[in-house]
């Protein structure tokens, strides 16, 4: 799915097509790159102790959700 969307947003983007539409594809983009970064956070906190843990979870489990909002922006 990451591989299908990315290129689709850049093209959609590119051909000034409806607003609304590059945000519904970048948005699904997103998703696998949240997923992914949250499988590498969990994979971190395994290997780290409790207070970088800590540190690691809240500063990247809200990257997805600050992407989205400066994509409204």
């Amino acid at each position: 799915m990451l591989l299908f969307a990315v290129p689709v947003g850049f093209i959609i983007n590119y051909f000034h097509i409806n607003s609304i539409t590059i945000f519904i594809v970048n948005f699904i983009a997103i998703i696998p790159l949240a997923i992914m970064l949250s499988y590498i956070t969990k994979e971190i906190v395994l290997r780290a102790g409790n207070i970088l843990s800590g540190l690691l979870n809240a500063t990247f489990g809200y990257v997805s959700l600050l992407l989205i909002c400066l994509n409204i922006i």
